[in-house]
């Protein structure tokens, strides 16, 4: 297997020949993950993640209140149904699984720079109705996108973003007279802030996790 390191240029780790990050379960009848067994029998495989991690980075990134609340309730719901019921105003009964799942998708197309046409592909909707979903998340959500703008306006200003550790991504784009080019830029200003501190927190935790148990 070959690790790499900086081959994302959000800094995400890696790796090919073969893929471990992306080994199906079952591939037909084959259970695949079940060929991955420990070198000797007084050692096992542990998994640790963090959760929603990529969210509450925007929750801590934004400092957006309602957000911020959603992570700080004690009734441990679904981070994806709660959301949904603070832009639908419903109760967190009544937030149907489509709602959760509108919820999530348009989250992840902010996390992820995804344009409408991706999201209304995902949802089977048309644009329109894909924008309708995501000026409903930013009329409740108001701190994620001041800091979606202000994020912007210090890449053009500076040619670069910053993840949570200091970590500079520099965009080449960011101010080209080619509209799209600018538009994708823009999207990679803010996905690699999220993504590339949700990567730089995995590594921290990856080798706090090989000190305590070596």
């Amino acid at each position: 297997m070959v690790r790499q390191q900086t081959a994302v240029r959000t800094g995400r780790l890696s790796c090919r020949k073969p893929n471990l990050q992306q080994v199906p379960a079952e591939l037909g009848n084959i259970v695949c993950r079940s060929a991955f067994v420990p070198s000797s029998p007084d050692m096992c495989f542990f998994a640790c993640d963090y959760s929603q991690n990529e969210v509450r980075i925007l929750a801590h990134m934004s400092k957006d209140g309602a957000l911020i609340t959603l992570f700080q309730d004690k009734n441990e719901a679904d981070i994806y149904k709660q959301m949904s019921s603070v832009i639908t105003g419903k109760k967190l009964s009544e937030v149907t699984s489509k709602e959760r799942s509108i919820s999530k998708q348009v989250t992840l197309a902010i996390l992820y720079g995804m344009g409408l046409a991706q999201v209304s592909k995902k949802l089977e909707v048309d644009k329109s109705r894909a924008q309708t979903f995501f000026n409903s998340f930013f009329a409740r959500f108001r701190g994620v996108q001041r800091w979606i703008n202000e994020t912007k306006q210090f890449a053009k200003k500076n040619g670069y973003v910053c993840t949570i550790s200091g970590r500079r991504r520099y965009l080449e784009d960011i101010s080209s007279f080619d509209n799209a080019k600018k538009a994708q830029a823009e999207r990679q200003a803010v996905n690699s802030v999220i993504q590339g501190s949700a990567a730089d927190l995995m590594k921290m935790a990856m080798i706090k996790v090989r000190i305590i148990i070596k």
